[in-house]
């Protein structure tokens, strides 16, 4: 997965950031560039644009799941992290931080497979 990171990787201040279903956190650059700007260690997955107004459940669940990795592969484990997302991005943020979904069978012990 790629993934788009800003500012100092020794922060302990980390956003996370889930774009919308066009998946391209560059659409959000100026805000994540002043983000980083500001000290924050910015990790932003790429994501595949959805192909359809009602994307599939597997394409759903990657957004959490890959927001997961990200963040693991990209953020210091004593870091502290705030999620920012647009649209379907914040929903997978809120999934994160416990919601759940009837729809996809999300919740946030899925995390705990990765």
């Amino acid at each position: 997965m790629d993934v788009l990171t800003l500012g100092p990787a020794s922060s302990r201040r980390v956003v996370l950031f889930a774009a919308g279903a066009g998946g391209d956190p560059e659409r959000y650059l100026p805000l994540l560039e002043d983000l980083a700007a500001e000290g924050w260690r910015v990790v932003a997955p790429y994501f595949a644009r959805f192909g359809t107004p009602d994307p599939p459940v597997d394409e759903l669940r990657a957004r959490p799941l890959g927001l997961v990795e990200s963040l693991r592969r990209h953020g210091s484990p004593a870091a502290e992290v705030v999620v920012v997302g647009h649209s379907i991005g914040g929903w997978a943020g809120l999934c994160l931080a416990g919601a759940s979904s009837k729809r996809t069978g999300w919740t946030a012990s899925n995390c705990s497979r990765m």
